[in-house]
């Protein structure tokens, strides 16, 4: 206990009694470790699934963690209580985080629980509808992506835990469509994958946001002429076609391995922004120190560009 007295002769305050008993000390040094360990366990999970660690993405639902403030302010509570109080309220904190952890995470359900059958979300092709742009957004695991649906968009899913909802709006003769698709995760999800089939004929343009999530887009049949991807370190494999006369490809990815299949009648221009772990680069000709092009490009009557940024990545690209 340390005492503060007034050095005025004035003043009405004869002593302020300051508490640093070893016991305050002790907690206050509790709490600041309890709380950094928190705040490296956070990190190292999420830098551990930014680098591809984990079979399935590390992502939390901050708007189903409200619970945890009601226990943070239960926890708060416990100080300078009697030992009778605190062991009912601690034993109350027990039941309010079990409660958290099934609101947070789903409870725990076994694997064979989570099968369900013909699972699929429809999204239809409106009748004034000449152009479409189609927006995903996916925590998936995998994504498979085609062409072969009357629709404007279908996707496929086989587990109950994978939820995929569709907005779509009409701008002019633009059909403008935003997939969003995620798995709830448990202690024992399984691996959950999406397989999405797009319209054949329909002129659009595809944008897909991802983290961690393989992908395998084929584009062979589709009149996709603008594709986007974004996504954190995953496998990628993306296989163009040669329908469109010109087709312009951006992709950011971090630690990541990207296979880009090309039919050989068309002409590819690559531009590379990152690091690249050995790149395998068949037939190009560098243009300058970031941009590499096919042999014969600027006599092809179709072409593709691909803008690509990346983290370490290996690509290579595959003639066909």
């Amino acid at each position: 206990m340390d005492t503060l007295k007034s050095n005025n002769p004035n003043s009405n305050i004869q002593a302020l009694s300051v508490s640093t008993t070893p016991h305050t000390v002790a907690r206050a040094n509790a709490n600041r470790l309890a709380f950094g360990l928190l705040i490296l366990v956070l990190g190292g999970l999420y830098l551990a699934n930014a680098w591809g660690v984990f079979g399935v993405n590390f992502i939390i639902d901050w708007s189903r963690l409200w619970p945890l403030t009601l226990v943070l302010i239960g926890l708060s509570l416990l100080r300078a209580r009697p030992a009778q109080i605190a062991f009912v309220s601690a034993l109350t904190l027990v039941f309010a985080a079990a409660a958290v952890f099934f609101i947070v995470l789903g409870g725990i359900q076994p694997h064979a629980n989570d099968i369900a059958e013909n699972n699929a979300t429809i999204v239809t092709r409106t009748r004034e509808a000449e152009s479409a742009v189609v927006t995903l957004t996916s925590n998936i695991n995998r994504l498979t992506l085609g062409a072969g649906t009357g629709d404007l968009a279908r996707a496929y899913f086989e587990r109950s835990t994978i939820q995929v909802d569709a907005r779509s709006v009409m701008a002019g003769t633009r059909q403008e469509v935003t997939l969003e698709a995620r798995q709830w995760r448990t202690l024992t999800t399984a691996p959950g994958a999406v397989d999405m089939t797009l319209n054949p004929d329909l002129p659009m343009s595809l944008n897909v946001n991802s983290g961690a999530t393989s992908s395998y887009i084929d584009l062979t049949s589709t009149h996709i002429d603008n594709l986007s991807i974004t996504s954190g370190a995953a496998a990628h494999t993306i296989v163009f076609g040669d329908v469109m006369t010109h087709v312009q490809a951006a992709i950011q990815t971090g630690a990541s391995s990207i296979v880009l299949v090309v039919p050989r009648t068309v002409g590819v221009r690559l531009t590379v922004n990152g690091p690249i772990a050995q790149p395998a680069f068949v037939d190009f000709e560098p243009v300058d120190n970031q941009t590499y092009q096919s042999l014969g490009y600027n006599k092809a009557q179709r072409t593709l560009t691909i803008a690509l940024r990346s983290g370490a990545a290996t690509v290579s690209v595959v003639w066909r």
